[in-house]
């Protein structure tokens, strides 16, 4: 039996801070990035398997993970409605998928650090591994991971560390003590 296609929608949403290179399945997002390169790699990896189809989408504020992540910069949206498909999660390794569900549990407007991360994994060691599962993360926003910064400073970010300090500002000023 051979199993249907799953189609994948790709979609260039551009705004005031950045670029977002998104692609969903269904109402779910499989890839969410800051940069062309990582949405470039992301769909080879989707059209290797011929199981998968990309249909490209013309950019609409009127989708509802343009709608959310324009409520979100605009500081009105604090939790995304949205999830994450299991597509690009399920290739992390056992480590990865574990540590971005810490991240993805770090509150609106909170921060933590790659050694508190580590320390919560139970070895304060594996601060650099928590940094290249930030780096590695398929989903950006969605998970987190702008919320996991350096000891002494805000630390790397796949989209740049100003995206990152500016995301970090929006959520500082728009939380809800």
């Amino acid at each position: 039996m051979v199993s249907a296609k799953k189609t994948f929608n790709e979609i260039i949403f551009d705004t005031n801070i950045c670029t977002f290179h998104i692609i969903i399945m269904g109402e779910q997002i499989a890839h969410l990035s800051f940069t062309m390169e990582d949405h470039l790699r992301a769909r080879k990896i989707i059209e290797l398997n011929r199981n998968n189809n990309i249909i490209r989408k013309k950019p609409s504020t009127n989708t509802p993970v343009c709608k959310e992540l324009s409520e979100y910069l605009a500081g009105r949206r604090r939790h995304f409605d949205l999830t994450a498909s299991p597509f690009f999660i399920d290739r992390g390794t056992p480590l990865q998928q574990r540590i971005w569900r810490m991240i993805a549990a770090i509150p609106y407007g909170r921060t933590k650090t790659y050694g508190d991360i580590g320390r919560a994994l139970g070895n304060p060691s594996l601060a650099r591994a928590v940094g290249q599962a930030a780096k590695a993360n398929p989903v950006a926003l969605i998970i987190p991971c702008h919320r996991v910064t350096g000891a002494h400073d805000p630390g790397g970010f796949t989209g740049g560390t100003a995206i990152k300090k500016h995301l970090l500002q929006l959520e500082m000023e728009n939380r809800l003590e």
